[in-house]
This record gives C-alpha cells, structure tokens and sequence, in this order.
C-alpha cells in the first residue's frame, strides 16, 4: 500500500478483523506469502534495470535483500505475473528480458540463492510491437501445477479470447487447461486468488 508517508504493508486479520500498516521500503505488485514460514517474497525492477528479490517479516514490516538479478533486457515488472510453490520454496515469475517471455524460477531456500529461466511461446502484437503476457500466476500447492492466463488473438490481433494455461515449470511447454471467450478484458491484468482446497482459480 502506499500511504502518505511512504510504502506500507497492509495487513488485514481476518478473525479479529484487524487492520495494520507497516512501514516498508520496498513496495511491489509482484508479492507472494511462503506459507511454510509466513515470509513475504517480493520483486521489482530497479534503477539499474535488474530485479530485486527481497523478504519481508510481515509481523513489522522489516525487509532483507535475497539477491539482484542482472539482466540487462529486463523491462518493468508485470502486474500479478507471479506465483510461488510453498512445498519446495519457489516463487516462479512470468517475465520479459529483451522483448521475449521467460518463466524465471526463484529458489529461495537454496543455499545459496540460485535462480534459472526459460522461455516461453511469445506472440507480438503488430501493432504494438508488445508481446503477449503471461499473468494470473498461480500455483497448486497439492497438485504441484503452475497456472497462468494470457490473451489469444485472432488475424487481426484483436483480443477474442484467453488461454488459462499449465505451465511445465522444466521446460516451459505450455498446455491449454481451458478458454475464457465471454468476456473481453480482465481487470488490472487479472486480478486471481487460488483456492488450494478445491483446486479452483478465481478471477
């Protein structure tokens, strides 16, 4: 959250209904939870144009660099573009270096820190000149699966449909899970949450 005095984490408890803000230096929209130690993970681009893995202690707020990335192509970082494997501590990013997709895998308990990418099916826009994103980012905890969305265009690159996708997280294939055709656009690049108990995601 960004308050008058600064970046702030917000925390909402939901039994109590208690709301706390927290003041934190590194403010991102790509932000994950390891469920296994309650540990926020959270990346941006900074002024060098590499990105920034840090930790945050969300009981105060307090932030620890991981590790930068250095990659000179990288461009901003995608809204809701991550996802994060709390069985092995990986938090997997749908990013671009030089203009192609790439699923970019953080692991975050290795000693040390290493991380890897691989790239992905990109489709460019002709009129744009973008690629196409890779958004929605969610991962199955009980079935081990990486979901994503991304639009599908049609020969005159208008947007018609989106792919919900099954990402191979060793090779990067790609497999279509189902198609969202009823409705045109996804609001701030999709907004999703995952339910893990039914294996349901919601945008």
């Amino acid at each position: 959250a960004i308050t008058s005095g600064g970046g702030s984490l917000l925390t909402f408890q939901s039994v109590s209904n208690q709301i706390t803000l927290s003041p934190v230096a590194q403010i991102s929209n790509a932000a994950e939870i390891d469920m296994s130690n309650g540990k926020i993970y959270t990346i941006f681009d900074n002024a060098a144009g590499d990105l920034e893995v840090f930790e945050i202690d969300p009981l105060n707020g307090n932030s620890t660099l991981v590790s930068t990335l250095v990659e000179p192509g990288i461009q901003e970082v995608t809204s809701n573009s991550t996802a994060f494997d709390s069985n092995n501590g990986i938090m997997y990013y749908f990013g671009f270096d030089g203009g192609v997709n790439y699923l970019y895998t953080l692991r975050l308990r290795s000693q040390p820190f290493s991380w890897t990418k691989i790239p992905l099916s990109t489709v460019f826009n002709p009129v744009t000149q973008s690629p196409n994103p890779y958004f929605c980012a969610n991962y199955d905890n009980v079935q081990n699966i990486l979901y994503s969305v991304t639009p599908e265009f049609d020969s005159t690159f208008t947007s018609v449909q989106w792919r919900i996708l099954e990402t191979n997280v060793s090779t990067g294939a790609l497999t279509t899970r189902g198609t969202l055709n009823t409705f045109p656009f996804l609001v701030d690049l999709g907004s999703s949450v995952y339910d893990q108990n039914s294996g349901t995601l919601i945008l």
